[in-house]
């Protein structure tokens, strides 16, 4: 989406506040349309014509997300020091990491960025600081930077609780409802030729 920053860079108002859905495009969820998807790619694509360049979709291996991502979010002007704060939610569903149980969830992200005016300028000429968004053509890219926070903040890992005890190497059961089933002894490897020469061994009796 991109923000028209008119009002804020005119002085009219000091704050903008904004809530939309980000677009197949840019995050596909399930039940999305094929003719929904690809009308929201070119409408992407139409968007970062003015915007950070080619629209990306946000994909996650072994995660679904199930729902339209939605992002709210206010951009301030303090005395010419503009921000931006934006929060999405993404609703998924996945596979515990460790026994691969389905895992539904919604997670929340936080977006806050310092805004850049048309020259890429900052207030305070705090040039060394290189975690901005610029408004080009009077308007703010908000797809982008949120975009960029969910990639970036997505759990690697999820569990479907903490003390998850996972699956058994050996048998595969699933050690938070069954009992290992593994009835054969295992063997540290690293000891495995010495367990054989044991074997070997005459007994002490004979």
């Amino acid at each position: 989406m991109l923000l028209d920053m008119s009002q804020i860079l005119s002085g009219a108002v000091d704050s903008l506040d904004f809530s939309y859905t980000l677009s197949a495009a840019r995050v596909p969820y399930a039940g999305a349309t094929e003719e929904g998807a690809t009308a929201d790619a070119a409408d992407a694509h139409s968007d970062t014509n003015d915007g950070d360049g080619e629209a990306l979709p946000v994909v996650f291996e072994d995660v679904v997300v199930t729902a339209p991502v939605r992002v709210t979010g206010t951009v301030v002007n303090r005395a010419g020091y503009i921000t931006l704060r934006a929060e999405a939610g993404v609703s998924y569903r996945t596979h515990c990491a460790r026994c691969l149980a389905e895992v539904e969830d919604t997670a929340y992200f936080l977006c806050e960025k310092t805004v850049a005016d048309e020259k890429g300028l900052l207030r305070l000429e705090n040039t060394d600081n290189d975690d901005y968004v610029q408004i080009r053509g009077g308007k703010l890219d908000l797809d982008a930077p949120v975009c960029d926070e969910i990639l970036l903040s997505f759990p690697m890992r999820i569990l479907c609780s903490d003390d998850c005890k996972g699956l058994c190497a050996g048998c595969g059961a699933d050690l938070n409802y069954e009992i290992c089933r593994c009835t054969r002894k295992v063997v540290d490897p690293r000891l495995a030729k010495l367990a054989a020469l044991l074997e070997t061994m005459p007994d002490d009796e004979e």
